[in-house]
């Protein structure tokens, strides 16, 4: 085992709370609109999609499930495979320091 692992991700249970978090964050988030920039496409069946705009390159152009959870008073994605997506605000996401602005 890691010291440097971060502490579990506890998935919402509450009905009410984990819904009106799922309909805020559905949605399709982006760095920027040039060539090279990234966006998160989050869809409400639980999966996320992550593309490099103007790249045909399938390792950057995936998906990947995720379940809606906290961690220290933080609202998380928490990915199977592409770690944790942080939900800032209805209009903002941080994924590995990079801010995603919401597009749609």
């Amino acid at each position: 085992e890691t010291v440097n692992e971060n502490p579990a991700v506890t998935p919402l249970t509450d009905a009410q709370q984990l819904a009106a978090r799922q309909h805020d964050v559905v949605g399709t988030f982006t760095t920027g609109d040039k060539p090279g920039d990234r966006l998160i496409v989050v869809e409400s069946e639980g999966r996320v999609r992550f593309a490099e705009i103007g790249s045909k390159n399938a390792l950057v152009n995936n998906a990947d499930s995720y379940h809606i959870g906290r961690r220290d008073k933080k609202t998380f994605l928490a990915t199977a495979d592409s770690g944790l997506i942080e939900i800032v605000d209805i209009d903002t996401l941080s994924y590995y320091r990079d801010v995603y602005r919401r597009v749609r």
